[in-house]
């Protein structure tokens, strides 16, 4: 065996570990932890918080979609915070609740990013609980009632993600929600989630004791600073919320994965907590931090270690190592499609896997041409 074969099967063999050997880990200690959620003998009072700016199209059904939540009408209340819209808005929720909506409105000037409306909305409420939910976003019924029984079911828990569902013809959207909620739940089972998404989740009122006004993602800030805290960061998966404003094409979904990915790196790398740290947050962060700047730069040696092999009478490890990535990939998205009935054909699924492989690659690849995570405007995951 020659010494470019031992290269080429060592980077294959640390990527291969990386990515899904890291997820079996996950998998394996997941089982061995996980209990089921007891449901709570009673609720508490929540506070439905919906940061706006320029919702105009969006708000009416968002108000629509919140009196349509499985959770006692007497122990909810919400909240519209806007960050400073120009468009009506504002005008459209005073209108609603002169004809007798209980919400209440507060409008902000100046406001620089949708932190600073969690910081004001966590200033309003008095509430133990809250769920921010964005106005593009419409939960299924039970979502509220899901996110809290899971704060309730576990002290320690701070932040429960929804699981995301875009409403996009992209196939490979689909495929990267798919991924994503599922690797943050078995992060959250396991240890706890390296990130969640900001469309819709709910916040241990308590936890959020330090929150950097200059941050631009709040999602990615507040799961690494209550971790750090000592608290954890789960996803729950009966907790479902439906995003309407996603990437329809491929364009779209590039362009907003090399910004959204540039703003999280650099707040695993920059990120200050005085608090203590858990081992397993710590895990977390340094696995989220070799996937995103350390692997995809192995992937392109490997490229060049095969390009190199293709020459040599070793070739054949060309069809088995690809083999070795692909299939778990595939068997993962198969898994996770079974249900929803969203994804059909061999041909189509794979097509669209690879593609999606090549778009995150490259995007990763260039993530400090990017916006800072201080730049630019904030927006989901």
């Amino acid at each position: 065996m020659n010494a470019l074969l031992i290269a080429f099967l060592g980077v294959a063999g640390l990527l291969w570990i990386g990515s899904f050997g890291f997820l079996g880990l996950l998998m394996v200690i997941t089982r061995l932890r996980r209990r089921a959620a007891p449901r709570p003998d009673s609720w508490p009072d929540v506070a439905l918080v919906v940061p706006t700016l320029n919702e105009e199209a969006y708000i009416l059904e968002k108000l629509d979609d919140l009196r349509r939540v499985d959770y006692p009408s007497d122990k909810y209340r919400i909240l519209v915070v806007d960050g400073g819209s120009t468009d009506r808005t504002c005008d459209l929720v005073r209108e609603r609740i002169r004809d007798g909506e209980a919400a209440r409105l507060t409008c902000m000037s100046g406001v620089r990013n949708k932190v600073e409306q969690v910081i004001r909305s966590l200033e309003l409420v008095s509430e133990e609980f809250i769920v921010f939910t964005d106005a593009d976003v419409r939960l299924e019924p039970d979502c509220v009632r899901e996110l809290v029984s899971l704060l309730l079911a576990d002290r320690r828990v701070a932040i429960v993600g929804a699981t995301v569902r875009p409403v996009s013809r992209l196939l490979e959207e689909i495929i990267h929600w798919k991924l994503h909620n599922f690797l943050w739940w078995l992060e959250g089972e396991a240890f706890s989630a390296a990130g969640f998404s900001g469309v819709c989740y709910a916040l241990r009122r308590d936890s959020a004791t330090r929150i950097d006004r200059d941050i631009q993602a709040e999602d990615i800030h507040l799961s690494l600073s209550v971790c750090a805290g000592g608290h954890r960061v789960r996803l729950c998966p009966s907790a479902v919320a439906n995003e309407l404003r996603v990437p329809q094409t491929v364009r779209e979904f590039y362009r907003f994965r090399r910004r959204r990915g540039t703003r999280y790196v650099a707040a695993l790398k920059h990120f200050q907590h005085p608090g203590r740290r858990s081992w397993g947050w710590q895990i977390v962060r340094r696995a989220r931090l070799w996937q995103f700047s350390i692997a995809p730069w192995l992937g392109v040696l490997l490229a060049g270690l095969g390009l190199a092999l293709l020459m040599t009478p070793q070739r054949s490890y060309l069809l088995i190592i690809p083999a070795a990535f692909v299939a778990p990939l595939l068997g993962g998205i198969l898994v996770l499609n079974r249900d929803s009935g969203r994804i059909s054909g061999w041909g189509k699924l794979l097509f669209a896997s690879l593609r999606y492989s090549v778009l995150i690659m490259t995007s990763l690849l260039i993530l400090g041409h990017g916006p800072s995570a201080h730049d630019g405007p904030g927006g989901p995951p």
